[in-house]
């Protein structure tokens, strides 16, 4: 077989991979504004391109992670390899061409996370661990026309716009300095409602700064309410090519008992319907344990529906971590008992990479 009908990845710079990449079926977090906006002095970006006979089959974006000398270099990517359309073998071509470029390129590991990944089949792939999560999602050429709030969420949107309240969109800093307060308060609602502390910054390197990078590039948008001259609801979401993502957001008391956070999702939703949008992703499904059980109805009254998504961790690629691997594979078999799950938290906690 000729070289050129191999699959081959090529790392390429920002600009050669940003060309033509309206024609891949890629989510929002396989984008060139979310990599470069959670860049910091400890990581590097990282683009590729999947070639085969010539042409361009396969894009991916993520960042490369120095995790200290026992860790090492770790390429993270929070989507996995966007396509024009899904293919499961392409896609398991893929994986495997990336581990081979990433122990040449002498990485540790490779982390994989399924946010906003288009829909596609589980794979199986050799070297790779695979994860399952579930996201939100209202897909409004499913719509017909007419979106599936519940009776509950109208009822609240309704008491908003009796309130007065307005419906604003924003790319300010002092907008976002709010939010940051808001989520403080929502933080401390959980914490009193459920006893749960939790971290709103789920994603690695998802800060101020980073927020603030999102919002410059443009793919960034602070949607949020006024009542009374006073910001009470805030929710940070990604927007592009018609697509939009639910990333942070922050309430304080007085948004949730007038039903503002509702009038902030009921706004979202009918505009980018009326605009031709494809999807509104409201994002993960939070866990009762973590406190979310208000978020989850929050969503869940939007009509959405519930999509699983695939993410795939690699083993360790390089001494002294790979002589871990099998010890790895053995846990993934073992029946659970204190022994095995302790180990498996020691392992998590002290070994792999955070968020």
């Amino acid at each position: 077989m000729q070289k050129d009908n191999l699959l081959q990845v090529v790392e390429v710079e920002v600009d050669s991979w940003i060309n033509g990449y309206e024609e891949f079926d890629a989510g929002l977090f396989n984008s060139w504004e979310w990599v470069e906006s959670l860049t910091n002095k400890s990581t590097n970006t990282i683009y590729l391109d999947f070639e085969k006979g010539g042409e361009i089959v396969a894009k991916l974006a993520g960042i490369i992670v120095n995790a200290g000398w026992i860790k090492g270099k770790q390429v993270y990517f929070t989507s996995g390899p966007a396509m024009k359309n899904w293919n499961s073998d392409l896609f398991k071509d893929c994986l495997a061409t990336l581990y081979s470029f990433a122990k040449k390129k002498q990485f540790s590991r490779i982390l994989i996370r399924p946010f906003d990944q288009p829909r596609h089949k589980k794979v199986e792939v050799k070297n790779f661990i695979t994860t399952t999560g579930e996201e939100f999602v209202v897909y409004y050429n499913e719509t017909d026309g007419k979106l599936g709030f519940s009776s509950n969420f109208i009822r609240n949107v309704k008491k908003a716009q009796k309130s007065g309240a307005t419906f604003h969109k924003s790319k300010s800093p002092e907008v976002l300095s709010r939010m940051f307060e808001l989520l403080d308060e929502t933080q401390k609602t959980r914490i009193e409602k459920y006893g749960k502390v939790y971290d709103p910054m789920y994603m690695l390197n998802l800060n101020n700064n980073s927020l603030i990078r999102l919002l410059k590039s443009g793919i960034g948008v602070l949607n949020y309410t006024v009542l009374d001259g006073q910001v009470n609801s805030v929710l940070f979401s990604l927007e592009k090519n018609k697509k939009i993502y639910f990333l942070l957001m922050g309430s304080d008391e007085v948004a949730y008992k007038n039903g503002l956070p509702s009038l902030i999702g009921y706004n979202i939703s009918t505009n980018a319907m009326n605009n031709g949008y494809l999807y509104y992703n409201l994002g993960l499904i939070p866990t009762v344990e973590s406190g979310g059980e208000g978020l989850k109805r929050y969503k869940e009254s939007q009509g959405a529906s519930i999509i699983t998504r695939h993410g795939y961790y690699s083993y360790y690629l390089r001494f002294p971590l790979f002589t871990l691997n099998q010890l790895m594979k053995l846990s993934r078999i073992l029946p659970d008992n204190i022994i095995i799950k302790l180990l498996r938290k020691i392992y998590k906690l002290v070994l792999t990479l955070k968020k």
